[in-house]
């Protein structure tokens, strides 16, 4: 058995909304819910596409209404050291070989943010897949109960988290396993979106 998720990277104010927009109709109509990883203080020069939207935490409370999963990315996605954390998939992180108090400040200041703006999410996701052990302690002292990361074909449970892997960028078809197909709307081109498009009107029976 084979059932798939999408989640969607780097969403914050400043993005590219009519490429992210385009996404969503898209998902709206096979009905799909994916998770959506907000940065809740974007500082990251690279998602700064347009000026910024005003009413930003309103449409992240209407996706979250309509059933869309919530998930805090980061705090600020501004990149400070070079270590790959765990899954060494980039070097640069906003977390890894940070100490665990430096890491345990991050991660409650943008939940503050999360909670100044009516949002709640118990679901973490790690700029660039970089994470190391002091976030997953400071993520669990922070109330964290999900992880979207890994490699494995099934969720698991570990450092009492429960980790959702994310396995693919480009959509495919798989022989079995709960897939995460994660999506940058920012850098999503037409021949991307089209793929995506494809791969829905196939397979939009196979979603979570």
């Amino acid at each position: 058995m084979t059932k798939y998720v999408y989640r969607i990277d780097d969403v914050c104010p400043e993005m590219d909304w009519d490429k992210f927009n385009d996404f969503k109709s898209l998902l709206d109509k096979y009905e799909i819910k994916p998770g959506f990883g907000v940065v809740p203080d974007n500082q990251d020069p690279k998602l700064m596409i347009g000026p910024g939207i005003e009413d930003f935490w309103a449409k992240v409370r209407g996706m979250v209404g309509n059933g869309w999963i919530v998930m805090q990315h980061g705090y600020q996605h501004r990149y400070c050291t070079n270590d790959g954390g765990i899954l060494q998939l980039n070097k640069q992180s906003e977390f890894s070989s940070l100490s665990y108090e430096e890491q345990l400040e991050k991660i409650l200041l943008g939940k503050s943010i999360f909670k100044k703006n009516g949002i709640h999410s118990n679901v973490w996701m790690a700029p660039s897949h970089s994470y190391d052990n002091n976030t997953l302690l400071a993520l669990r002292k922070s109330g964290f109960e999900y992880v979207s990361d890994g490699l494995t074909l099934f969720p698991y449970k570990s450092k009492e988290l429960i980790f959702l892997p994310c396995q693919m960028g480009v959509p495919r078809v798989m022989p079995f396993g709960i897939i995460t197909i994660a999506v940058h709307t920012n850098t999503l081109s037409e021949s991307d979106f089209q793929r995506h498009k494809q791969f829905l009107s196939a397979n939009s029976n196979s979603f979570l």
